[in-house]
């Protein structure tokens, strides 16, 4: 209890802040000898949700529930009969969230996560940007399962003692975040027991998943969003909530901002943290872009990176991975983003043939 209280001012988790990856949380159990309830790493009620004692015993999300989430419900539901029509058919491929960066992949896997804990007999977080981290956080979870080999310092051991659990205990759900690299995919567990739910970038994920492709946000969706973001309506209130004016000018930003959810979530901290209006942030967009997609807000945690560093990062994978293909953003920089004409493409495409070049 004294430990405890010692470690609340720096261990307790205040609104809008995320914990470190598991590695590390592992880490800062093993280095106070105490358990990752005391250190406030894990809680039997997360904000918003009803949840039954031992669907919260085996929770691990570093993400509390983000209370602005809204649209997706179409992309839940398909994701729920997915999963589970899958199992069903015997089909026992991972699920992937496929889409650009910054369209809510990872926000959407926390609301499903949240929305049906109750469903699973673990819900379990693990980060996969690099190969690195995917192992630590992978190996990491036998401290949330309880397992004897987290102390182990054979991490190979520890591994495979996490790979046993999940083969012999059925009804869990995996979630892998951000993978970049499909190809870690054939190195995970049999699905046949439990559920693997993933997000990445990449469109194509061979035999190792299905794809469901997000989108953007509908005008209204957008709007509805930008205005609970920036505090120019209640949390829970409609888009109707609004005066019809602002209800125009967040429709217009949200066809601007393309419907990207981080660009919505980046404006709308903008306009909070300045008390700067709608119509002005329009106007200073259009004078302002780089700028402005560059700026990340102060109370940014859930998503620290902004639009602008997102999609840099994005272009970067492009480049390594896909030459081609990022000679072909260069050229549609140049050109308006509507109704590309494909003859344009074939024929730049023959001449280059042709020449040589």
């Amino acid at each position: 209890m004294i430990l405890k209280r010692l470690c609340e001012p720096v261990f307790q988790k205040p609104p809008g802040v995320i914990f470190s990856s598991l590695y590390f949380r592992e880490k800062l159990r093993e280095l106070f000898g105490t358990t990752p309830e005391a250190l406030g790493f894990v809680t039997s009620v997360e904000a918003g949700s009803e949840v039954s004692d031992h669907a919260s015993s085996l929770w691990n999300l570093p993400y509390r529930r983000n209370p602005l989430f809204r649209g997706r419900e179409e992309v839940l539901a398909r994701l729920h009969t997915l999963l589970h029509t899958g199992k069903a058919a015997a089909l026992v491929q991972a699920q992937a969230i496929s889409g650009l960066g910054g369209i809510g992949k990872t926000q959407t896997a926390i609301e499903y996560a949240y929305r049906h804990r109750n469903d699973y007999s673990a819900v379990l977080w693990v980060k996969a940007d690099t190969p690195e981290v995917l192992t630590s956080d992978f190996a990491a979870l036998a401290s949330t399962l309880g397992l004897s080999e987290q102390h182990d310092q054979d991490q190979q051991r520890t591994l495979a003692a996490v790979k046993r659990w999940l083969k012999t205990h059925a009804g869990w759900l995996l979630i892998l975040d951000n993978v970049e690299d499909v190809g870690l995919l054939s190195g995970l567990p049999s699905t046949e027991a439990g559920y693997v739910l993933l997000t990445t970038r990449s469109q194509v994920v061979g035999p190792f998943a299905r794809c469901l492709d997000l989108e953007k946000m509908t005008p209204e969706e957008g709007a509805l969003f930008l205005l609970r973001r920036a505090k120019c309506i209640a949390p829970d209130a409609p888009l109707a909530a609004a005066c019809q004016a602002d209800q125009d000018r967040a429709k217009a930003l949200s066809q601007l901002l393309d419907g990207l959810p981080l660009a919505l979530d980046q404006a709308g901290a903008y306009i909070e943290e300045t008390a700067c209006s709608l119509c002005g942030y329009i106007e200073r967009y259009q004078r302002q872009r780089v700028a402005l997609l560059q700026r990340r807000g102060r109370l940014g945690t859930d998503h620290p990176a902004s639009v602008s560093t997102t999609l840099s990062l994005s272009f970067e994978k492009v480049e390594q991975t896909h030459p081609a293909a990022a000679d072909l953003l260069h050229l549609f920089a140049f050109l308006d983003p509507d109704a590309i004409p494909e003859d344009l493409l074939a024929t730049g495409a023959s001449e280059r043939t042709w020449s040589g070049t």
